[in-house]
C-alpha cells in the first residue's frame, strides 16, 4: 500500500515530467500561431498580387488597342500623303 509520502513523491515526479512537456507544447502552440498569421499574410499578399495581375492585363489590353488604333491612323495618314504627292503602290 502506498503512503501519503509515496503519493507526494509520485505526484512530484509526474509534475516534473509534465512541466517540460507543457513548456514545449506552449512553444509549439506559439509557433503554430505565428505560422497561422504568416499564412494569413501570404494569402492576403496573393490576393493583392492577383488583383494587380488582373489590372496589368487590362492595362496591357488597353495599350495594345491604343497601339492598334494609332497604327491604323498612321497608315491612313501615309495613304493620304501618298495620294497627295501622287505616289501609288
Amino acid at each position: 500500500m502506498l503512503t501519503k509520502d509515496d503519493l507526494k513523491q509520485i505526484k512530484n515526479v509526474v509534475q516534473d515530467a509534465i512541466q517540460p512537456v507543457d513548456f514545449r507544447l506552449s512553444r509549439i502552440e506559439g509557433k503554430v500561431d505565428d505560422l497561422t498569421i504568416d499564412v494569413s499574410e501570404v494569402k492576403s499578399d496573393v490576393k493583392i498580387l492577383k488583383e494587380d495581375t488582373a489590372d496589368l492585363k487590362l492595362e496591357t489590353k488597353a495599350i495594345h488597342k491604343i497601339i492598334e488604333i494609332q497604327s491604323l491612323e498612321h497608315e491612313k495618314r501615309i495613304e493620304r500623303l501618298e495620294e497627295n504627292v501622287g505616289i501609288s503602290n
